[in-house]
Parts: C-alpha cells; structure tokens; sequence
C-alpha cells in the first residue's frame, strides 16, 4: 500500500514536471487519500508556492526566507540553490521512508537542527528504525531518491517510479509498515 501511494503521488509529481512545474512542499499533510470501492484516490494538494521551472531564476520569495517545510526539504532548497523536480523527488522518498517507519527520515530539535540535519543526514535504513522492517533493496531505493546531491538521485520523476515499480523486495517481501504513534 505505501508503494502504491507513493507512485499515485510520484505520477501527479510527474505530471505536474512534465509542464514544468515543481511544487516545492511536498509533504503529508498535502496528500489526501480516498478510499472507496476498493480503490484508493490520491491527490497532491498546495501547490500554492510551486515554481514554474522557466522561471527559476525569478525568486519568488525573498532573500533568506525558506519556502518548503523543513522535515521535507532538499538540501538544495535549504542552500537556496537553482531547483528541479529532483526536490520533489527527494522528499516523496522520504515520505516513503515515513509511510514505512512511522517515524520522519530526517529531524531535529528546532526548525535550524533540521536544516542543517537535511545538509549532512543520510536517510536511515529501515532496519535501523525496527529490525523487522529491514529490506537492502528498499533501503536503496530510498537512498538513491533523498541523496544529498540532485545528480546523484534518479533523473526525473517517472524514472524514479519505473523504480519503484520494478522494486525487488527480499526474499521475505515488502516491509509491513508500522502504525504512525497513536494509531495500534
């Protein structure tokens, strides 16, 4: 099911960068799922601080504010570097890892703890969080997607689902995901 989500919102992601558009705040609270009929409807809310690509270089914020929520955030966002659809990238994959664990990828004490965790941090391996979610293969998917540098991710979005569609999971299958705190 995590899988799932995770490419019905990559393919809105994708679709949105197809016209060259980034959305630039992915994040939980802006993915609303549906479930009727035994099908499950995903939408990617927000795009109010999206950015169209052809005008990177027209800064849509002013000098020192951080546009994005900073558990989510690229590391590329935290720098105030020139951005792609890889920031969206980066962050569906920890949503990914989110959905997994039920604990954030990436965190800190105070939103400066996060933003300096986003630039040095590595995205955990599942095992780390409970043993019994570990699974290599999962685990580099997930460092590929949220690698500290864009060039080192996948290349666009749909490359990032055709790989986590063809995902090979361990011989003793997907991790079964944990319930986030609260819910048992």
């Amino acid at each position: 099911e995590a899988r799932s989500i995770a490419v019905k919102v990559a393919q809105v992601l994708a679709f949105a960068h197809e016209r060259n558009i980034v959305h630039r705040d992915v994040k939980p609270e802006n993915i609303r799922i549906r479930r009727d009929l035994g099908s499950t409807h995903v939408k990617v809310l927000d795009f109010g601080i999206a950015r169209l690509l052809k005008d990177a270089g027209v800064r849509l914020t002013g000098e020192g504010m951080l546009t994005g929520t900073p558990r989510y955030m690229s590391p590329e966002q935290v720098r105030d570097e020139a951005i792609d659809g890889r920031v969206d990238q980066y962050a569906t994959g920890l949503l990914f890892f989110e959905m997994l664990t039920g604990t954030a990828a990436i965190s800190g004490n105070n939103v400066a703890q996060i933003l300096k965790n986003q630039l040095r941090l590595q995205v955990p391996s599942l095992a780390s969080v409970d043993p019994e979610l570990a699974s290599p293969s999962v685990d580099a998917f997930i460092a590929k997607a949220c690698a500290k540098s864009p060039e080192a991710r996948y290349a666009t979005m749909a490359e990032f689902i055709v790989a986590l569609q063809e995902l090979e999971v361990d011989e003793k299958g997907w991790p079964v995901p944990r319930p986030p705190p609260g819910e048992a």
